[in-house]
């Protein structure tokens, strides 16, 4: 399924429609710094039908899901400047753990 443009579907969306848990990850730690524009990518080729929490979803708990991972472990939060998770403007500010127990603030 090649997606958007030649098709109106993505391979993403036609797996999520039958039911499949979809999820996005990464191979190598460098990619991870892409990955919410990966996310974001997803989204915008579904027309609408993936939502931004089912986007960070395909990320998350999607993918602690598909790994077998425990999907109700404590997550750690992220607060971003200048946009949302999604936009290429935006910057993010700090990382709380509860995991770890530290509060983390970038410049």
């Amino acid at each position: 399924l090649p997606g958007p443009p030649l098709s109106h579907e993505s391979a993403a969306t036609k797996l999520m429609k039958a039911g499949v848990n979809v999820a996005i990850g990464v191979i190598h730690e460098y990619a991870a710094r892409n990955l919410r524009f990966d996310v974001a990518w997803a989204a915008l080729e579904s027309h609408g039908y993936i939502s931004k929490v089912q986007a960070i979803a395909l990320a998350t708990s999607n993918l602690e899901r598909a790994l077998g991972m425990d999907i109700y472990s404590r997550q750690d939060i992220v607060a971003y400047r200048g946009g949302d998770l999604f936009d290429l403007s935006s910057k993010p500010v700090a990382v709380m753990s509860a995991d770890r127990g530290v509060v983390e603030l970038f410049e």
